[in-house]
Protein backbone atom coordinates (compact mmCIF):
# COMPACT_ATOMS: atom_id res chain seq x y z
CA UNK A 1 0.00 0.00 0.00
CA UNK A 2 1.64 3.59 -1.11
CA UNK A 3 1.21 6.48 0.57
CA UNK A 4 -1.43 8.19 -1.94
CA UNK A 5 -3.47 4.84 -1.62
CA UNK A 6 -3.79 5.57 2.28
CA UNK A 7 -4.36 9.45 1.47
CA UNK A 8 -7.44 8.61 -1.23
CA UNK A 9 -9.26 6.27 1.28
CA UNK A 10 -8.56 8.80 4.51
CA UNK A 11 -8.72 12.01 2.64
CA UNK A 12 -12.38 13.69 4.42
CA UNK A 13 -13.40 14.76 1.22
CA UNK A 14 -14.86 12.16 -1.61
CA UNK A 15 -12.86 11.47 -4.22
CA UNK A 16 -14.50 9.34 -7.75
CA UNK A 17 -13.58 8.65 -10.97
CA UNK A 18 -16.01 8.10 -14.22
CA UNK A 19 -15.62 7.23 -17.59
CA UNK A 20 -15.94 9.58 -20.09
CA UNK A 21 -18.28 7.90 -22.37
CA UNK A 22 -20.37 5.77 -20.32
CA UNK A 23 -20.72 7.66 -17.10
CA UNK A 24 -19.94 5.05 -15.05
CA UNK A 25 -18.56 5.38 -11.76
CA UNK A 26 -15.39 3.62 -11.63
CA UNK A 27 -13.48 4.54 -8.26
CA UNK A 28 -15.15 6.35 -5.30
CA UNK A 29 -13.13 6.46 -2.08
CA UNK A 30 -14.84 5.57 1.36
CA UNK A 31 -15.82 9.30 1.77
CA UNK A 32 -17.85 9.55 -1.23
CA UNK A 33 -19.40 5.82 -0.20
CA UNK A 34 -20.18 7.38 3.04
CA UNK A 35 -21.43 10.68 1.82
CA UNK A 36 -24.11 8.84 -0.43
CA UNK A 37 -25.02 6.20 2.04
CA UNK A 38 -23.85 3.26 0.25
CA UNK A 39 -21.21 0.68 0.34
CA UNK A 40 -20.18 -0.26 -2.55
CA UNK A 41 -19.82 1.08 -6.40
CA UNK A 42 -22.78 -0.97 -8.00
CA UNK A 43 -25.27 0.28 -5.51
CA UNK A 44 -24.03 3.81 -6.46
CA UNK A 45 -24.37 3.09 -10.19
CA UNK A 46 -27.96 2.03 -9.83
CA UNK A 47 -28.93 5.04 -7.48
CA UNK A 48 -31.19 6.77 -9.94
CA UNK A 49 -30.04 10.10 -8.06
CA UNK A 50 -26.48 9.35 -8.18
CA UNK A 51 -26.62 8.61 -12.08
CA UNK A 52 -28.64 11.67 -12.84
CA UNK A 53 -25.40 13.38 -11.29
CA UNK A 54 -22.63 11.83 -12.35
CA UNK A 55 -23.69 11.39 -15.90
CA UNK A 56 -24.04 15.53 -16.05
CA UNK A 57 -20.59 16.15 -14.93
CA UNK A 58 -17.93 17.10 -17.25
CA UNK A 59 -15.66 20.73 -15.95
CA UNK A 60 -17.95 21.29 -13.37
CA UNK A 61 -18.52 23.19 -10.19
CA UNK A 62 -22.06 22.20 -9.26
CA UNK A 63 -24.56 21.67 -5.94
CA UNK A 64 -26.99 19.07 -6.52
CA UNK A 65 -29.44 18.02 -3.99
CA UNK A 66 -30.23 14.36 -3.86
CA UNK A 67 -31.70 11.80 -1.89
CA UNK A 68 -29.03 9.29 -0.25
CA UNK A 69 -29.36 5.51 0.59
CA UNK A 70 -31.77 6.54 3.64
CA UNK A 71 -33.83 8.27 1.68
CA UNK A 72 -32.80 11.73 3.31
CA UNK A 73 -32.49 14.76 0.95
CA UNK A 74 -29.02 16.07 1.10
CA UNK A 75 -27.13 18.98 -0.92
CA UNK A 76 -23.57 17.64 -2.34
CA UNK A 77 -21.26 20.26 -3.92
CA UNK A 78 -19.68 18.28 -7.02
CA UNK A 79 -16.21 19.65 -8.46
CA UNK A 80 -15.12 17.61 -12.04
CA UNK A 81 -12.47 18.11 -14.44
CA UNK A 82 -11.96 15.75 -17.73
CA UNK A 83 -8.87 13.48 -17.81
CA UNK A 84 -7.64 13.41 -21.20
CA UNK A 85 -7.13 9.68 -20.59
CA UNK A 86 -10.52 9.50 -20.76
CA UNK A 87 -12.31 9.70 -17.22
CA UNK A 88 -13.87 12.80 -15.54
CA UNK A 89 -12.23 13.04 -11.96
CA UNK A 90 -13.71 15.12 -9.08
CA UNK A 91 -15.00 15.37 -5.40
CA UNK A 92 -18.27 15.14 -3.88
CA UNK A 93 -18.86 17.45 -0.27
CA UNK A 94 -21.88 17.09 1.95
CA UNK A 95 -23.26 20.80 2.38
CA UNK A 96 -26.33 20.29 3.45
CA UNK A 97 -25.54 22.11 6.63
CA UNK A 98 -23.99 25.44 4.58
CA UNK A 99 -27.45 25.28 2.92
CA UNK A 100 -29.47 25.25 5.61
CA UNK A 101 -27.75 27.89 7.23
CA UNK A 102 -27.67 30.07 4.35
CA UNK A 103 -31.28 29.25 3.78
CA UNK A 104 -31.88 30.30 7.83
CA UNK A 105 -30.22 33.45 6.95
CA UNK A 106 -31.86 34.33 4.13
CA UNK A 107 -35.14 33.47 6.12
CA UNK A 108 -34.09 35.40 8.72
CA UNK A 109 -33.07 38.35 6.57
CA UNK A 110 -36.53 38.38 4.92
CA UNK A 111 -38.51 37.96 7.96
CA UNK A 112 -36.64 40.48 9.84
CA UNK A 113 -35.71 43.10 7.42
CA UNK A 114 -39.14 43.97 5.94
CA UNK A 115 -39.22 47.32 7.90
CA UNK A 116 -36.28 49.39 7.13
CA UNK A 117 -36.78 50.62 10.87
CA UNK A 118 -35.67 47.64 12.25
CA UNK A 119 -34.23 47.13 15.64
CA UNK A 120 -30.64 46.10 16.68
CA UNK A 121 -32.11 42.32 17.92
CA UNK A 122 -32.62 42.29 14.26
CA UNK A 123 -29.18 42.99 13.37
CA UNK A 124 -28.05 40.60 16.31
CA UNK A 125 -29.67 37.73 14.77
CA UNK A 126 -28.16 38.58 11.65
CA UNK A 127 -24.38 38.50 12.92
CA UNK A 128 -25.35 35.74 15.04
CA UNK A 129 -26.47 33.23 11.49
CA UNK A 130 -23.24 34.96 9.67
CA UNK A 131 -21.13 33.71 12.90
CA UNK A 132 -22.59 30.37 12.83
CA UNK A 133 -22.01 30.08 8.96
CA UNK A 134 -18.24 31.45 9.39
CA UNK A 135 -17.72 29.14 11.73
CA UNK A 136 -18.83 25.83 9.85
CA UNK A 137 -16.74 27.31 6.60
CA UNK A 138 -14.08 26.85 9.06
CA UNK A 139 -13.85 24.16 10.88
CA UNK A 140 -14.92 22.45 7.19
CA UNK A 141 -11.75 24.00 5.98
CA UNK A 142 -9.85 22.93 9.36
CA UNK A 143 -10.94 19.36 8.48
CA UNK A 144 -10.17 19.24 4.81
CA UNK A 145 -6.68 20.70 5.39
CA UNK A 146 -5.94 18.46 8.59
CA UNK A 147 -4.93 20.94 10.27
CA UNK A 148 -6.28 23.98 12.37
CA UNK A 149 -5.81 27.33 10.08
CA UNK A 150 -3.71 29.96 12.04
CA UNK A 151 -6.37 32.83 10.80
CA UNK A 152 -9.51 33.66 12.97
CA UNK A 153 -12.39 35.81 11.07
Amino acid sequence: ITMSDVLYETVPVGLWRIDLTTKKLLHANKTTLEILGYSNLDEINSCVDCKKIFSSVDDCDQDFMIKNNQGKNIWVELRGHVNPSGFIEGTIVDITSKKTIESSIKQNIEKNWKDPLGNVNKLNIVNFELDRFYRLIKSNLDMICGCELLFDY
